[in-house]
């Protein structure tokens, strides 16, 4: 079986799909952007590499190269998990139209802008290329029937399948018009043994690094990963430690984390990591806010700010409870995901698939959205309780090897392709275990 995957760039989970595709027997093309850092390990392990950076949905140049490696490469089925690469997909798949009216010879001299085909000569192809194209969707919100970009993708007549993030992406899509018979449900996968030798030593900060930098420091991303421990960042060892990772954009609801934080009353100091880049320009005044509220409250609070960091999962790794106060449309959370499988608890919104995720009182807790108060109450709670932190720590990495272990993705992506391809996929989301 030959599968073509049309994508951007892979992150950690999409590259492992691909690889062990390949350990299953497929025989994999992955057309994908110059920029794909992967390509290198992509070529090492046997697959096929086919460079092109992807302009728009109706990018022709790309349509025709895709069409191309369909050809040349055999695929047996394609799977586009960007909506661009879907777009791109379903076009070169598509059958062309052809003439059958040849003109008379005395019209070959007109320029060709003078001459038009009859509509009635133009009929469908019959080397039309019928491969069945797989999508993916992971986000909610922004997809609506009215909208002609949603009928280049997932409202498309040919596409065959559309894989979801989660139930709650499932939902959305149906609610929206998507036909059920089209979707199936495959959680995103990751691996605990990933991030057991990042890069997080305990040494101790650069000397040429001013002192100021860390009480506390405004920014911290210029630190190399290498120097990544509580007191590199400027963090007391015995502080409670909470983290968020992720754009800062309003929807995330960090500024509901801040007002939390304000209102916790914790008999420890309190640090909270804010890892991403800020896209909501009310958060450090907020932040500042909060500080001085609680100095003058006689309790020690920190707020970080790191910026963009290549080691956002690194950081999460540090934390004792991390946080994703989403307001809505949250899929499912890489971010969370990355910060069980580190052992770290997390306390999420009850927005989207987060409830999915995270099992509430098993592998940290489940808060109603845009509440300050019951995020405050969760976040007491853990503060005052180290043993809950590493009970329910504990939990979440179990959670994230027994239910979203990238093998587990693997095999059931391997089983919806190979049932596509012989008509026989069963749709909709499996059963919760």
């Amino acid at each position: 079986m030959r599968l073509l995957a049309v994508t951007w760039t892979s992150d950690r989970s999409e590259a492992a799909l691909w690889l062990g595709l390949k350990a299953r027997g497929w025989e994999i093309e992955v057309v994908c952007d110059p920029a794909e850092p992967r390509a290198a390990e992509f070529r090492a392990a046997g697959l096929a590499v086919t460079t092109c950076a992807i302009r728009s949905k109706l990018d022709w140049r790309t349509v025709r190269l895709v069409r191309e490696r369909i050809k040349t490469f055999g695929a047996d089925l394609i799977y586009a998990p960007t909506t661009k690469g879907l777009s791109i997909s379903l076009q070169a798949t598509r059958r062309p139209l052809t003439s059958t009216f040849h003109p008379p010879p005395s019209t070959h001299i007109l320029p060709p802008s003078t001459f038009h085909l009859p509509p009635s000569t133009l009929t469908p192809s019959r080397r039309g290329l019928r491969v069945p194209v797989i999508g993916f969707r992971g986000t909610l919100g922004r997809i609506s029937r009215w909208d002609p970009a949603n009928w280049l993708t997932y409202f498309h007549p040919r596409c065959a399948r559309v894989v979801c993030l989660s139930n709650a992406v499932l939902r959305h899509l149906t609610a929206h018009g998507v036909s059920p018979k089209r979707l199936v449900r495959v959680y995103l996968g990751q691996d605990p043994s990933w991030y057991v030798n990042l890069p997080r030593a305990e040494r101790s900060p650069p000397a040429l690094l001013p002192p100021s930098t860390f009480h506390p420091p405004p920014s911290i991303s210029h630190l190399a990963p290498a120097f990544l421990s509580r007191a590199a960042l400027g963090i007391a060892e015995d502080a409670f430690l909470v983290g968020f990772t992720g754009a800062l954009r309003p929807i995330k609801g960090v500024d509901v984390l801040i007002g939390a934080l304000g209102r916790l009353k914790a008999a420890v100091p309190v640090t909270a990591l804010l890892v991403g880049k800020v896209r909501d320009p009310r958060l450090p005044g907020m932040a500042a806010q909060a500080m001085r509220a609680a100095s003058d409250a006689g309790r020690r609070l920190q707020i970080i700010f790191t910026g963009a960091r290549s080691d956002a999962a690194a950081l999460a790794g540090l934390c004792d409870l991390f946080v994703m106060p989403t307001l809505r449309d949250e899929g499912l959370s890489r971010s969370v995901m990355e910060a069980m499988a580190q052992g770290v608890p997390a306390v999420v919104s009850a927005v989207g698939g987060l409830p999915e995720l995270v099992e509430d009182g098993i592998c940290g807790a489940v808060v109603p959205p845009r509440d300050e108060t019951a995020l405050a109450a969760a976040l007491s709670l853990y503060a005052a309780s180290p043993a809950l932190c590493r009970s329910h720590g504990a939990g979440a990495r179990e959670r994230i090897a027994q239910r979203f272990h990238i093998d587990r993705m693997i095999d059931e992506m391997d089983r919806i392709f190979r049932e596509v391809r012989q008509g026989t996929c069963p749709v909709g989301a499996a059963p919760l275990s």
